[in-house]
């Protein structure tokens, strides 16, 4: 049985809305419960993810779909489905793929290439990889949710405030500063990751901050880019980079 992604999405928002509301003045380090949720939420998908971000190359010459999908199937251990908006577009099991690269990149960056001809993409939802039809991709239905472990990060942006205001007679709070920075931080994605594709800018995508966790539906490369930014900002902010 195959659930609407919609509904994947609400109980995970759900299942983390019943952390302890104490866990929103709390350090990470003093979060074990919080820290409880990741696997729980990502268990299905983070073989996947994990398997997509491995070095490859391709070398296939008009290779039927489905041999693509068996080969890299078996290779890493994950499982592919052919959506029915891909079969409706232009993409069968039957059709042929040519795709030729020697130097190896990421196994999600290959697929893009070679189903873009196709009109297909990739996202991934309970346990699969589904290539879907590109005319799809930007719906709710298509979107993957992914949990960020953003408290550290927002730890150090709240120290960054509070350091702001350390000359002042009357500081303010840090669990406001704390939730002020969780604010921010969700702007400078939305500003800099799929700019038009967010619930507030015409488009579908949903971010919030749970206990530092972002819950994230978007679609699967967008979310890539979100990643990339977050882990961006908490390198410039480790404390080997702080004078």
């Amino acid at each position: 049985m195959i659930f609407r992604l919609d509904n994947l999405k609400s109980l995970s928002v759900c299942f983390l809305l019943l952390l302890p509301v104490s866990l929103a003045g709390q350090e990470a380090s003093k979060s074990p419960k919080a820290k409880e949720v990741l696997p729980s939420l990502n268990e299905l998908n983070q073989p996947i993810l994990k398997a997509l971000a491995t070095p490859v190359s391709f070398d296939y010459d008009e290779t039927p779909v489905v041999n693509i999908m068996d080969e890299l199937g078996n290779k890493f251990g994950i499982d592919f489905v052919l959506d029915q908006t891909a079969r409706d577009d232009s993409l069968t099991e039957d059709d042929t793929l040519t795709i030729a690269l020697r130097r190896a990149i990421r196994l999600d960056a290959c697929l893009k290439l070679m189903l873009a001809e196709k009109n297909a993409t990739i996202t991934v939802q309970d346990g699969v990889v589904r290539i879907i039809s590109m005319d799809v991709a930007d719906s709710p239905e298509s979107f993957m949710t992914r949990v960020l472990d953003c408290r550290t990060l927002l730890k150090r942006l709240t120290d960054i405030r509070m350091k702001e205001f350390a000359g002042d007679s009357q500081p303010p709070v840090r669990w406001e500063q704390k939730m002020i920075a969780g604010e921010s931080l969700i702007d400078t994605v939305k500003s800099t990751c799929a700019v038009d594709a967010w619930d507030d800018t015409n488009g579908d995508g949903s971010i919030e901050n749970v206990h530092g966790l972002l819950v994230i539906s978007q679609t699967y490369y967008h979310i890539l880019q979100i990643e990339e930014l977050l882990n961006e900002l908490e390198s410039k902010l480790s404390p080997a980079n702080e004078e």
